[in-house]
């Protein structure tokens, strides 16, 4: 019917503007290019994913909400179904972002592709391949660290106070002290 909107319009466009201003924020957090946003990537999808399961779901309360969810989902399966396929850099810089690391990976993973175990492996491979990144990076830095130490810290080393090294074994040995201890409960 052509007029004005009655009732039920004004309902289904409050129940399309709820949907949609969920996605429209996910896709500005995502493809900004003023700031990075790979870290942001997992929460993101992770959250994405669980916002469209839980409308899906509620086709009792709406069947509306429910129909569209389900669609929404077929586009979610197309982009982010097949673990497999994605670049584990986008993982890997969840792990670097203190607020999250290697535990919320896991999580994540293990929640978005439980089925045939997809998310603990792809979580597993993120974990090797984060480990075989650092170990890389390592053996770059020391093998430039062992050539810049033997000439240019020789002589500060020869004119330190041995008590004043000391502190920071002292420190690492304190933090490894907190640590065991947290670790205890």
């Amino acid at each position: 019917m052509i007029g004005v909107p009655e009732k039920d319009d004004w309902e289904n466009a409050r129940k399309m503007m709820r949907f949609l201003c969920r996605f429209y924020d996910f896709t500005l957090k995502i493809s900004g290019s003023k700031y990075t946003t790979c870290n942001l990537f997992l929460q993101e999808v992770h959250s994405q994913y669980h916002l469209i399961n839980k409308w899906e779901t509620e086709v009792e309360k709406d069947l509306d909400l429910s129909i569209m969810a389900s669609k929404m989902k077929m586009k979610y399966e197309k982009y982010w179904g097949d673990v497999g396929k994605m670049n584990k850099l986008l993982y890997i810089s969840t792990v670097m972002d203190p607020r999250y690391k290697l535990g919320f990976v896991d999580f994540a993973l293990k929640r978005v592709y439980p089925e045939g175990g997809n998310g603990a492996r792809m979580a597993g491979d993120v974990k090797t391949a984060t480990f075989d990144l650092f170990a890389h990076y390592e053996q770059l830095w020391k093998s430039k660290q062992s050539k810049n130490a033997s000439t240019s810290l020789a002589p500060i080393v020869e004119e330190c106070d041995v008590d004043e090294l000391d502190v920071l074994a002292e420190y690492k040995k304190h933090r490894e002290q907190i640590v065991g201890a947290v670790n205890k409960f």
